[in-house]
């Protein structure tokens, strides 16, 4: 939920995908998180930044990642085994900074 939440519906939606068994799942849950990141960049670009809608915004997303697919295919009774998360956050945020840097460095220079 965390990754979800502040990193994007794509990151929570690849550690989930970590934890499925099947094969076709993992499709869906991967498919779910492109089409929903698409639709939520293609609405959110319609309102000025700001990182409190971004973030309800990938707080809804992470909701279903959770009650549609963590729920269906892992299980409400599954415990959790914690492991690290060192590995996930370490990509997350050599994708992420490069990325948030260059949204930073487009706003103020718009005319590239």
């Amino acid at each position: 939920m965390i990754f979800s939440v502040v990193f994007s519906v794509i990151f929570g939606a690849a550690l989930l995908i970590f934890n499925l068994k099947e094969n076709k799942p993992k499709w869906l849950v991967a498919l779910y998180a492109i089409l929903y990141t698409v639709f939520m960049l293609s609405v959110l670009s319609n309102f000025e930044r700001n990182t409190g809608i971004t973030l309800a915004a990938n707080a809804l997303g992470a909701y279903f990642l959770i009650t549609v697919f963590w729920n269906k295919y892992v299980g409400r009774a599954t415990l959790y085994r914690k492991k690290s998360i060192t590995k996930p956050l370490i990509i997350s945020i050599i994708i992420t900074v490069p990325l948030a840097a260059l949204a930073i460095y487009s706003a103020m220079h718009p005319e590239l």
